[in-house]
């Protein structure tokens, strides 16, 4: 190990932000570090930004990769690292001050610990910075200074707001799963479940830049969608395994709040009709009807989820007449009729 500290930045496509993300993570009072940059196919001016840091300072490395997501890029940064601790920036976020690093590492060599983590700030499109969140987000703020047990803790949000040893990751091997979307909430549990207790400091150590994105589920074969899903499903299992009910109970609110629609949308599609299934059997129910219909904190009332309930179903029949019209015009009535009757959809 060769520094204190590999900052690891995935880039795609983010030119507006990157300056100011990279004088972020230059800036930190710690100078023992090396930033490793992923360009993950960047076809704005990200790569122009980057190589010109790296000719500027010694410590920013650049690596390049055909368009992979994140959660391969990242993996790429863990393998190439050399720091004693692992921190993760992305390219649009930044750290809250320069200060941020140096008491992470800090706090975790003081502790001896393979994690250790800060509070969250968030930047609005405004410019305002939220530091108080409420319900099961309260979790972002730390309010003491200690170690903590995860099966107290069992929150799955906010990976990049811990450093992690970077000898405990290999050891353990924990990677981000491959997927597109929701790959932070599986590597965020498994690495803390991993070192059982990790250390927290209560001030903020990193500053996420909330963006009004509209995200396309339903591109390149709904492969956001499939990442989503699969990712939900990995934490559910992990709470089953963990016996962790908190835990199941936020990845429930996730899947049947947060992501309702694209949840819906995916139980009528072919393409993600076994990630359902899957995400089902993970909370031990028969279908998606029976999810939606399970209790967790923050339910919407009955009304609308019943709501919801009836729009799928009316949904589902004209996808199921509209397929099965298709089908005669396309295979004939005898095909249609056979794969109509034993539709599951």
């Amino acid at each position: 190990m060769t520094a204190k500290a590999s900052i690891v930045i995935p880039v795609y496509n983010t030119a507006k932000w990157l300056r100011q993300c990279l004088d972020s993570a230059l800036g930190q009072t710690l100078r023992d570090i090396e930033v490793i940059c992923i360009d993950d196919g960047s076809t704005d001016e990200s790569v122009k930004i980057l190589a010109e840091y790296r000719g500027r300072d010694g410590r920013v490395h650049v690596l390049s990769q055909t368009n992979s997501g994140q959660a391969v890029a990242r993996n790429r940064g863990i393998a190439a690292a050399h720091g004693k601790y692992i921190a993760f920036l992305d390219s649009d976020d930044l750290y809250p001050d320069s200060g941020a690093l140096a008491d992470l590492v800090a706090a975790a060599e003081k502790n001896d610990a393979d994690v250790c983590g800060g509070s969250l700030e968030e930047l609005l499109p405004n410019g305002a910075i939220v530091s108080a969140f409420g319900g099961a987000d309260s979790a972002f703020v730390f309010r003491r200074e200690g170690r903590i047990d995860f099966r107290d803790y069992a929150y799955d949000f906010g990976f990049y707001r811990f450093i992690y040893r970077t000898d405990f990751l290999r050891r353990s091997k924990i990677a981000f799963p491959d997927y597109r979307r929701f790959q932070d909430p599986p590597f965020m549990v498994k690495a803390l479940a991993a070192a059982g207790t990790f250390y927290a400091i209560k001030r903020p150590t990193y500053r996420y830049r909330v963006e009004l994105k509209t995200v396309n589920w339903h591109e390149n074969d709904m492969v956001k969608a499939k990442g989503l899903l699969r990712g939900l499903t990995d934490v559910a299992r992990q709470a089953d395994v963990l016996g962790l009910p908190k835990l199941s109970g936020t990845v429930l609110y996730q899947a049947c709040e947060q992501f309702a629609d694209v949840l819906l949308d995916s139980a009528i599609t072919e393409t993600c009709k076994d990630d359902v299934a899957s995400l089902c059997r993970a909370f031990r129910v028969p279908d998606i009807d029976s999810l939606l219909g399970l209790p967790y904190p923050g339910r919407t009332p009955l009304v609308l989820r019943r709501a919801k309930r009836v729009f799928r179903r009316r949904f589902r029949a004209l996808f199921r007449l509209c397929r099965f019209a298709y089908d005669v015009f396309r295979h004939g009535m005898p095909y249609a009729a056979g794969r109509f009757k034993g539709d599951t959809l």
